[in-house]
């Protein structure tokens, strides 16, 4: 299962995504989109009013609260009416999220950098094997939220792809080596990381850095064995190449 996080936009527009979840699928991935419902849920929360204003009380911050309890009283009731169909599929509160979020965020930055940040670590409860975290380029909450995925990564022990779509295209190719990496440990396979060892590869222990504008982070240390070594593959990605030999593939 991949978890999608990102930019409000960004992330629900098969347009400026690319499709990304057709291409999570052609990798054999099982795609598990943030929906926009937790944006809404986000927005009218009184969490977020209260990162614009001072006064705890007021008419605007009443209106907000009302408001806000008469959607999570929707959503709950929605989820139960599903029943089985969404049992395993049902997205955490909003306030859950942002519990995780304020671990490593405050909560008067605004954006939507909260809720990324708390919704990848409750995918990583979840079970997923890799969360991919689009936005659009320069975007200042992908920015922010790239930035604290190389601690968060570390701590939930799964990886987190960067994506920044700019309107040239082609983005997604870059998915293929993190996806077949990331189902490859959650099946209990061999694993292959799709990012460089800070050292030259030799069987042991080596600690991994991020490569480049679109990453994959991985947690902690992984083996590296003497059967393969590190090397450009196709599309210019980083992986595993075959033979041994550092070239393109």
């Amino acid at each position: 299962m991949v978890g999608i996080v990102g930019e409000i936009y960004v992330r629900n527009n098969l347009f400026a995504n690319e499709n990304l979840i057709a291409a999570i699928e052609a990798q054999g991935g099982e795609a598990w989109p943030t929906p926009m419902a937790e944006w809404i849920m986000f927005l009218a929360s009184p969490r977020n009013y209260l990162q614009y204003v001072e006064r705890l009380l007021s008419k605007p911050a009443l209106k907000s609260y009302i408001t806000y309890r008469w959607q999570r009283y929707w959503d709950h009731a929605l989820y139960n009416a599903a029943g089985p169909f969404l049992a395993d599929r049902r997205e955490p509160d909003i306030d859950v999220v942002l519990d995780e979020a304020e671990k490593y965020l405050e909560r008067n930055i605004g954006g939507e950098a909260m809720s990324i940040l708390g919704r990848t670590v409750k995918f990583a409860e979840d079970g997923a094997a890799l969360v991919v975290n689009c936005a659009p380029f320069g975007c200042m909450p992908g920015t922010v939220t790239t930035a604290l995925f190389r601690e968060i990564s570390v701590k939930v022990h799964m990886p987190v792809v960067n994506m920044f779509y700019d309107g040239q295209g082609n983005q997604n190719r870059r998915l293929g080596v993190f996806l077949a990496s990331a189902l490859r440990e959650q099946s209990g396979g061999r694993q292959v990381d799709a990012v460089a060892p800070t050292e030259s590869p030799a069987c042991g222990r080596r600690r991994l850095r991020i490569i480049n504008n679109n990453d994959a982070l991985w947690g902690g240390t992984r083996e590296l064995c003497p059967e393969g070594t590190r090397g450009l593959c196709q599309e210019g990605t980083r992986g595993l190449c075959q033979g041994g030999t550092r070239g393109r593939a």
